[in-house]
């Protein structure tokens, strides 16, 4: 009798604090804040436990069970494991809850790298919106919260509600820039500019800028029955750089480049501008998570 007694109270214990555990936050007995991480193994008496201050670097380390008071569950690999490439909606959802775990800088890093995904793939734009939107509000520095927010504005044309510097002022052809990012988001978008070649300021605005784009490429752009990918490259780029008023300076030998090749030496390239794709460490082409690894399928 005694010992099915032991029996059933350890039973008891590995229910409570399965084997099979798996899980970023850990709170002892005791303790004010908790432990994050991921924990590595298991048994009836120690937690094995990766522990993490930034997401980044992990310090193996051991528990005695009694000295936990509970374990919540934020990295579930089975559960990303079973996330599908094309049907989104899952990672928003489980993007939401980690969000709302996001003093875990597990939770935080695996919320953004989710989001990245979404935006790099789904073919909503209200989705990749509301992605990019969460995605601002993860911003884990000045920087990334800054590219993140000129890449929502490149993808939708919205502008932050809240401006994050202080404006600059009284800067010397801003009204040029404007009226030129205003002509140029209208033929990205398909819209009627048949009085394009009318307007001599705008001519001097885009020669400024032509290491990106020259003026006789934006009229031609202007008059394609179809945008292809290359030429709204160039559209996006010219408007990041208006946008971002940098000097239109460029070597000879990066104008005698053409374009795909310039736009692709991304740490070389005086035309670097945020993507889903260099805003973050993620890399939105990694939608499969095998074996405890993010790859492309």
């Amino acid at each position: 009798m005694k010992t099915e007694f032991v029996i059933l109270l350890f039973a008891l214990f590995v229910v409570s604090f399965p084997v099979a555990l798996s899980a970023d936050v850990v709170w002892l007995v005791g303790e004010k804040d908790p432990i994050y991480g991921i924990v590595e193994s298991s048994d009836a008496n120690t937690i094995r436990f990766r522990q993490t201050r930034d997401g980044k670097k992990y310090e193996s380390v051991s528990f005695d069970r009694k000295s936990i008071e509970s374990v919540v569950t934020n990295f579930d690999a089975l559960r990303l494991a079973a996330l599908l490439p094309e049907d989104w909606r899952p990672w928003c959802e489980y993007s939401e809850e980690l969000i709302s775990q996001k003093q875990d800088p597990v939770a935080h890093n695996l919320a953004m790298r989710l989001l990245v995904i979404v935006v790099g793939n789904s073919s909503d734009a209200n989705q990749r919106d509301a992605a990019l939107s969460d995605l601002i509000s993860l911003a884990r520095n000045a920087d990334e919260l800054k590219r993140l927010t000129q890449l929502r504005y490149l993808e939708t044309g919205v502008r932050p509600a809240v401006q994050t510097e202080a404006p600059t002022t009284n800067l010397k052809g801003s009204n040029e820039r404007d009226a030129a990012i205003e002509w140029v988001r209208a033929i990205r978008n398909g819209k009627d500019v048949s009085e394009l070649t009318l307007d001599a300021k705008l001519k001097q605005t885009v020669d400024s800028y032509a290491d990106v784009c020259s003026w006789q490429e934006l009229v031609q752009i202007s008059k394609s029955n179809r945008i292809g990918e290359q030429q709204l490259r160039q559209l996006v780029a010219l408007e990041f750089r208006l946008r971002s008023d940098e000097t239109a300076i460029a070597s000879q030998e990066a104008r005698k480049v053409p374009w795909h090749l310039l736009a692709s030496r991304t740490e070389k390239s005086l035309l670097s501008f945020p993507t889903i794709g260099n805003v973050t460490e993620f890399n939105p082409n990694e939608t499969r998570f095998v074996d405890g690894k993010w790859s492309q399928r």
